[in-house]
């Protein structure tokens, strides 16, 4: 591993696999699940490597299969740029999908993008870039989707 490495593994889902567990042990019937990706990454990305070649975060696939799906999923979508630098804390749109995939979203609402200028991507870009990547994977139009700026969004 390349020394810098440990410093840009992708955050881990432990509080929000505890947080999802603790849900789980509760027994609860009926209702919503709902998953929060919060600050976390798909994959961590150094300068000059094939990012379709790294090693991604097996966390979300066992949330998925503990879990049996949720019905609504919010992921991170922005502040992505410098990949070097973000990828192991927020998901681009093209890692996005895949934890979408991997914890068998129905739905969900792609966050962390259009608050303020935080990363060097444009800050209006993620919205565009998540449906041009939901479509490359085959995600179903309006699945995963993003509220505009001041829209309020029901699902």
């Amino acid at each position: 591993m390349h020394p810098r490495a440990a410093l840009h593994r992708p955050l881990p889902l432990r509080p929000v696999q505890d947080a999802v567990g603790e849900l789980g042990r509760r027994g609860g019937t009926g209702g919503v699940k709902v998953f929060f990706g919060g600050d976390t990454g798909y994959r961590a990305v150094l300068d000059g490597q094939d990012e379709d070649n790294v090693p991604v975060c097996p966390a979300f696939k066992e949330i998925g299969e503990k879990f049996g799906g949720f019905d609504f999923a919010m992921i991170s979508i922005g502040a992505y740029m410098p990949r070097q630098l973000m990828s192991s804390i927020h998901c681009a749109p093209q890692d996005s999908t895949r934890p979408f995939k991997d914890i068998r979203a129905k739905r969900a609402l792609g966050m962390h993008w259009g608050t303020w200028v935080l990363t060097t991507e444009d800050v209006l870009d993620p919205p565009k870039r998540l449906a041009e990547e939901c479509k490359k994977v085959g995600i179903e139009d309006g699945a995963f989707r993003v509220c505009e700026i001041g829209e309020t969004c029901f699902f």
